[in-house]
């Protein structure tokens, strides 16, 4: 069973982030691998974000908010969606009582919002949840609640990663041992993994400009040995071979985050 292409994916994908919301924010500072990984991912988008004096933000796939906590720091209004009803309870718990805030269900295909509203629209691991054949309306929706000049920052995992290739070599022997395919387990089998030149070469398409990647999570552990290996010592490997392969290959990182803006003249997105 293919569950990328079952049409109640919305559904496992809600249900799936329900079960985790409470404590989910628990991810960036459990010391635990993805921790790391969460965490280098927010410092290359804060690297964009710092850039700005005044902005209005809308996060899609908002999850806990962590996003939201770095926004009032620097007086920013912000706007948080996310298709899972219990991760927007748990924004509004933490952040509803501040009037810079605004949280709502919704799907990233139909944003219910004015067209060039936002000066930077993220997207950090939400877009690979969408059904392949409602990518392009989800992207056309991000590029038409942008600003002109305005920044879409997406966070996608690296269908060429060595993660990647070794999870869909053990879902293949799996298959042939068992004759039966891996069922979805965790948010790992039910989304979708990005190419990085046939995501770059679709926002061309949508007349973005300026557009840049930046690889994170370097994960090179087969998986019978990554849950063995300590979290610390993981990531003090991590650390230590991103710093010395950095910008230079693309197979051993488990995630890219791709930066583009709207063109001044692409006010139809």
């Amino acid at each position: 069973m293919n569950n990328l292409n079952n049409p109640d994916l919305d559904q496992k994908v809600s249900t799936h982030f329900d079960s985790v919301a409470e404590g989910y924010a628990n991810a960036y500072n459990d010391g635990s691998f993805f921790s790391y990984f969460f965490n280098r991912r927010l410092e290359i988008v804060l690297e964009s974000l710092n850039k700005y004096d005044q902005a209005t933000i809308l996060d899609v796939g908002c999850g806990p908010g962590m996003m939201a906590k770095y926004s009032i720091e620097k007086g920013f209004e912000f706007f948080g969606i996310d298709i899972s009803e219990k991760m927007i309870e748990e924004c509004i718990n933490n952040f509803g009582h501040l009037s810079s805030t605004h949280f709502s269900v919704g799907k990233l295909q139909k944003l219910e919002f004015p067209d060039a509203f936002f000066d930077v629209v993220l997207c950090m691991g939400a877009l690979e949840y969408v059904p392949r054949d409602e990518i392009d309306e989800s992207l056309a929706e991000m590029i038409r609640v942008l600003k002109p000049n305005g920044q879409i920052i997406m966070s996608l995992m690296n269908k060429n990663s060595f993660f990647a290739w070794h999870r869909r070599l053990r879902a293949k022997l799996v298959k042939k041992i068992k004759g039966r395919d891996i069922q979805a387990e965790s948010y790992d089998d039910l989304s979708r993994p990005f190419d990085e030149k046939s995501i770059v070469a679709l926002l061309n398409s949508k007349q973005l400009q300026n557009i840049g990647t930046s690889r994170f999570g370097l994960n090179i552990y087969p998986y019978f040995l990554e849950w063995r290996i300590p979290h610390q010592l993981k990531i003090k490997l991590s650390k230590t071979l991103d710093n010395i392969i950095r910008g230079r290959f693309k197979w051993p990182y488990m995630a890219f985050i791709v930066k583009a803006r709207k063109a001044v003249s692409n006010c139809k997105g």
